[in-house]
């Protein structure tokens, strides 16, 4: 199809329409670049992604909290102190809305003495009416002070005026401080003061670590009944404040040492702690284990290491070893497998006492194969403690002892020369007949 050079121009240029159709396309575009550009302005986020710090001048930018802290000490060692009060300076800092309560408290602890520390406290005391936090700022200073009364010559006497001062002027104390004086006063045999201090405390504040503190002072100064009323509390079974690792060393060190309980007292004590996932450290469970054990009580041990088990508490291998070890000399087997069984189904890594003992324990009953399978299996291996488990003379000698009873007077010698390449000695075969 053809078309006429005029029709063309027809089609092309109608009228020079298609040209002012363009122009008012373009400027149309134009404005709305220009609107979606204001409105992307209005949007702190978009404006957030091209600002640059560098661009901020020096004067603009907050203060950091050592440059306040560096202010108010030099301020504080220049200044007489009788003129603090009516110093502009200090005033100024004072009630700048950048220091925080926590600048507070390391001024309080750089000024280098106590008195000047006290002479501090009075002055904030005096000049933090206005401040929003003014209970905080006055805590936070008050734990530093008794920080330093607590090194000084005289210690008992400022102690003991600073919590007068504080029930005085209904000072709320920070956990740390009500913990330093309740730790202080009992070491000065103030027990008295360090039960005042823990009762004056609010619900909230009576923590674990708090408690724990409490306890330990309680039963150094044989005030049993007290600190187990306290750690009653902490046993139950919704308690908000449940006990830790710590709580059971500093119990469980009094009651082994006292002597004041019996075993069956000591053992329902563990089973509370476990039902809190809370298990005495490995050396304690170990002696107590070991005494159970002694007195003929294997199903209360057992008892015991299961439950601990059950409630994830952590174990480690030295208590089974024990419990395993009385096992043994009463032959048994059924109850050694059930414990192995559970310790690795628990993941508690046996050590190389482990492995002696059930060396020891197979070759007695004659089970020669299972005990070098169980030799192959954990030599190598590394215990909770990280640790490698490494063969010993006494695991050699075990092992080729049971191999001759049975007549593998071969497979005894073959170990003998590999006890001897391990140890760097020469054995020959003469000496499987000593």
């Amino acid at each position: 199809m053809t078309y006429s050079r005029n029709r063309v121009r027809r089609l092309t240029f109608p009228g020079g329409r298609l040209i002012q159709t363009l122009k008012k396309m373009s400027v149309m575009l134009s404005l709305s670049r220009r609107r979606t550009s204001c409105n992307l302005l209005n949007y702190p986020r978009f404006l957030r992604r091209f600002s640059v710090d560098v661009n901020l001048s020096p004067e603009n930018k907050p203060e950091s909290q050592e440059s306040i802290v560096a202010q108010f000490l030099e301020n504080l060692r220049k200044i007489p102190q009788h003129d603090w009060a009516s110093s502009e300076s200090l005033g100024s800092l004072m009630v700048s809305s950048s220091v925080s309560p926590l600048a507070f408290s390391q001024i309080t602890r750089r000024l280098g003495s106590y008195s000047l520390a006290v002479s501090f406290f009075e002055y904030v005391d005096a000049k933090s009416q206005s401040l929003n936090r003014r209970e905080e700022y006055l805590s936070l200073v008050f734990q530093s002070l008794i920080e330093f009364a607590g090194s000084e010559p005289d210690s008992r006497d400022k102690l003991f005026n600073l919590y007068e001062i504080a029930k005085e002027k209904n000072i709320p104390l920070t956990l740390v401080a009500a913990k330093l004086l309740i730790r202080w006063f009992g070491r000065m045999g103030m027990v008295d003061q360090s039960v005042l201090v823990y009762e004056s405390l609010d619900s909230n504040s009576k923590n674990t670590q708090v408690r724990n503190v409490v306890i330990d002072v309680l039963l150094r100064n044989r005030l049993v009944d007290y600190a187990f009323k306290v750690l009653d509390e902490m046993l139950q079974k919704d308690s908000v404040f449940p006990p830790n690792r710590i709580t059971a060393d500093i119990v469980f060190h009094e009651v082994w040492s006292g002597r004041r309980h019996s075993e069956d007292e000591i053992a329902s004590l563990v089973l509370r702690f476990s039902s809190h996932g809370v298990s005495p450290n490995s050396v304690w469970l170990t002696r107590f284990i070991t005494s159970l054990c002694r007195n003929s009580r294997t199903n209360v041990a057992w008892e015991i290491l299961s439950d601990l088990m059950k409630n994830r508490a952590p174990l480690e291998a030295p208590p089974f070893n024990s419990l395993l070890t009385c096992l043994v000399r009463k032959m048994d087997t059924r109850g050694m497998d059930d414990i192995v069984e559970k310790m690795d189904e628990m993941g508690i890594k046996p050590d190389v006492v482990t492995l002696g003992i059930r060396i020891k324990s197979l070759c007695k009953l004659k089970k020669v194969d299972e005990a070098l399978k169980v030799f192959g299996q954990l030599c190598g291996k590394k215990t909770d403690g990280g640790n490698v488990i490494k063969a010993d003379s006494i695991h050699y000698n075990t092992l080729i002892d049971g191999l001759c009873k049975v007549g593998r007077m071969r497979e005894a010698e073959d170990l003998l020369v590999k006890k001897g390449r391990d140890f760097g000695t020469k054995y020959d075969h003469l000496q499987l007949l000593d």
